[in-house]
């Protein structure tokens, strides 16, 4: 099977080149209505006249009729032409670390693997968590897989027309919208008819993704080979799908299915934001840089927090700590994934913001204006400076006895006590950038009568400038 999969997709990248970016998503259309409409109709009509080994004889002879169409299609002899003229052996090591420094390669790789986890995954077990969590007919969750896989074809056969219109990164980004809310749909759903909606929008989202990434894919292989690039893309989506099915079944022991889906959420944002990111992209390239040592550095990077895990479940294991000290990870992540789905993370989040954002304002401000007061007039320093400095020694917790007396313990306190906590970092930090400016530069500014406003806005945001006399500061 992928000998088969990488000629016939090396081939079909040389003819998209000639057919153009609308025809991106047929070949995959077409490999997906064989395997959900067309093999299980045929499966079904051959049982009605021979057993299942008879079935899969009848299956396997049919491989051999598509010989005929390989001589007329799959030429293959632009690519072996190319090869011959480099006549080049390079180690397969090498090979892989060339093809998978590019950064076209990495990127639809990463988008292919949690693609196809998420696309197996629901394949694989929404019939389940339909039955068993929503108490659903058999009919009804096996439409559930139909909507899905309906909706992936027509998005891989209509809208390829789109990806012309709005260009890569648009495309990119109306897929992920789509798909990541698709995601936390069915991963939050409470009812039958949100899974129906999050499996029409999953499937809406990953043809999408898969029409992009065949587009991107043969715009480079008309430069890396179009052979090497069909095999590259034959590694992640198997693994994807191999991680998607087998992870699903052994982290259910631990996590809920339909909690699993928020996790697929997750990782699917991470890739998105690798993907619309240019901070990201450079990240990304810095890090895998152009070989395997790349690739080691980023499992240094993971290696810690990936120990930290192992050892939390070691500890929720072996009993090393009690639970009710360091509950185990499955018990934190359950917790996390019902709260999220009552909605009580969400409220809580924005009242907590609420606070943040309320003492930060009342704090910033208070540390900006005594800042610039104690800067610019040595009178307030003298008087302020020194009150100041001794109650910002003080620390926070010897603050928090005396806010409850005169405040309470309501959200008055919480606001303070942020409040306090911003008031010194924002004062020091404006005296300091007040005083930073050159002395000159303000005895002009005066000559020039500029007023406390001037004064504030055109000479203190010219200390980073540098410029050659206070004169051109000023002015």
């Amino acid at each position: 099977m992928p000998m088969r999969f990488i000629s016939t997709q090396s081939e079909f990248f040389h003819y998209l080149a000639i057919a153009g970016q609308r025809k991106a998503g047929w070949l995959r259309g077409v490999q997906l209505a064989g395997a959900f409409v067309a093999g299980p109709m045929l499966g079904s009509y051959l049982l009605g006249f021979m057993d299942y080994q008879g079935a899969f004889w009848l299956i396997g002879a049919s491989f051999l009729a598509t010989m005929g169409l390989a001589w007329g299609v799959l030429s293959g002899r632009s690519e072996a032409l190319r090869r011959r003229a480099e006549d080049r052996p390079v180690s397969l090591r090498k090979a892989l670390a060339d093809l998978f420094s590019h950064r076209d390669i990495v990127e639809t790789s990463l988008i292919d693997l949690v693609a196809h986890g998420s696309l197996m995954f629901y394949t694989v077990f929404i019939v389940l968590i339909a039955l068993e969590q929503f108490h659903a007919s058999r009919d009804e969750a096996a439409r559930l897989v139909a909507l899905q896989g309906f909706s992936f074809m027509a998005a891989l056969f209509l809208l390829n027309g789109l990806l012309a219109r709005v260009g890569q990164e648009r495309f990119y980004r109306l897929s992920f919208g789509v798909a990541v809310p698709g995601l936390g749909c069915l991963g939050t759903a409470q009812e039958l008819a949100q899974l129906q909606l999050g499996a029409v929008l999953l499937g809406l989202g990953l043809g999408m993704l898969g029409i992009v990434n065949v587009v991107r894919l043969a715009s480079v292989s008309e430069t890396l080979g179009r052979g090497t690039v069909a095999g590259a893309s034959a590694l992640s989506g198997p693994l994807g799908a191999l991680a998607g099915t087998a992870g699903g079944g052994y982290a259910s022991h631990w996590i809920s299915l339909q909690h699993q889906f928020l996790g697929l959420m997750t990782a699917m944002t991470i890739i998105a934001s690798f993907t619309l990111s240019r901070d990201s992209r450079g990240f990304l390239r810095r890090v895998l840089g152009a070989s395997f040592a790349g690739i080691f550095k980023l499992a240094v990077l993971l290696l810690f927090p990936m120990a930290l895990a192992a050892l939390w479940q070691a500890s929720a294991l072996y009993g090393w700590t009690s639970q009710q000290i360091l509950p185990p990870p499955a018990v934190v992540w359950g917790t996390l994934t019902d709260l999220i789905a009552s909605g009580e993370v969400s409220t809580n989040l924005w009242i907590s913001l609420k606070w943040v954002f309320a003492g930060f304002a009342l704090g910033g401000g208070a540390g900006l204006a005594l800042g610039f007061a104690m800067g610019l007039s040595r009178r307030v320093d003298a008087y302020l400076g020194p009150i100041f400095k001794a109650l910002a020694s003080v620390p926070m917790l010897g603050w928090i006895p005396l806010l409850i007396v005169l405040l309470g313990i309501e959200e008055a306190l919480k606001v303070a006590v942020i409040a306090i906590g911003c008031v010194v970092p924002v004062a020091l930090n404006t005296l300091e950038g007040v005083k930073g400016v050159p002395r000159g530069y303000v005895e002009v500014a005066r000559v020039f009568r500029f007023s406390p406003l001037q004064l504030l806005r055109k000479v203190s945001s010219r200390r980073r400038s540098r410029p050659s006399s206070p004169a051109s500061a000023c002015l």
